[in-house]
């Protein structure tokens, strides 16, 4: 008798044990993929358009420029590329001030070059450029603290709703407490990402955590901010193009048929070439 050859090897899904399709997969998935890919792409697609939607719904935080503690002119938007820790206080606080620098200096303490912190006196009266380098070397280099005209530096507190109240002394001046006066201001912290929008505002009792909370979101803001950047060119490049095509339909088709005749012309050049030939 004829010797057996050897067994085919199964194509169909139902000639394979177990009812698996070449490569492991079920037949159900296997016919399913082909549905999947597209719904997973466009779904990718649309996270990444949904990205430039959550960083429009943080504000941007309103631009100003005061001088620091070394007479340098400091514009607040000359700071994007990195995190901005802005807060209010003026030197001559004997409590809540420094306390305030402490927890922002604990916040920061594991990467100290993470945020820039932007400090704006509540007391330009007593807070002038002296008196700020004098403050500064408590704390770390980089820290900017700002100061300018009375009207200039209560243009900056309208702007981020701090509300600061001037309480006259009388009788004897506590420790910490000079030319007869002390300062009643919000206690707020406000947290910025690299592109300046307000990522948190920061008030009443807080702490160091809500500070490294807060940076954590900025930073997580700035790489949802990298990954819509090609949609959001693209959708940024259409939208000119609608534009220009509205303002100028004539030219805007001359230069569509310019871009698209070499891909007419070149099929029928190859058509001519290599088939009527």
């Amino acid at each position: 008798p004829p010797l057996a050859g050897p067994s085919p090897i199964p194509t169909d899904a139902a000639q394979v044990p177990g009812g698996l399709a070449p490569g492991g997969l079920a037949p159900s998935m296997a016919r399913r993929i082909p549905q999947v890919l597209p719904a997973l792409v466009l779904f990718c697609l649309a996270g990444l358009a949904g990205a430039p939607a959550l960083a429009a719904d943080r504000p941007a935080a309103p631009d100003f420029a005061l001088s620091d503690q070394d007479g340098r002119l400091v514009r607040l938007s000359d700071l994007r590329g990195k995190p901005v820790v802005l807060t209010f206080l003026y030197t001559h606080c004997p409590d809540t001030c420094p306390r305030t620098l402490g927890h922002l200096l604990t916040a920061l303490k594991d990467r100290p070059g993470d945020a820039a912190v932007v400090t704006v006196t509540v007391d330009p009266a007593r807070d002038d450029k002296a008196r700020l380098a004098e403050y500064a070397k408590q704390w770390p280099a980089g820290w900017r603290f700002l100061t300018g005209p009375e009207a200039q530096v209560g243009k900056v507190w309208a702007q981020y709703g701090v509300s600061v109240r001037r309480d006259e002394e009388t009788g004897h001046h506590h420790h910490g407490h000079h030319m007869g006066y002390t300062i009643t201001h919000s206690n707020v912290v406000l947290v910025l990402d690299a592109a300046g929008r307000i990522t948190e505002r920061i008030s009443g009792a807080w702490s160091a955590a809500d500070v490294s909370g807060a940076l954590a979101q900025a930073r997580q803001a700035e790489g949802i901010r990298w990954a819509a950047m090609p949609l959001q060119a693209l959708r940024d490049f259409l939208d000119k193009c609608g534009a220009y095509a509205t303002r100028n339909p004539v030219a805007f088709a001359g230069i569509v048929l310019l871009i698209a005749l070499p891909g007419i012309l070149l099929p029928l050049f190859l058509f001519r070439t290599f088939v009527l030939n």
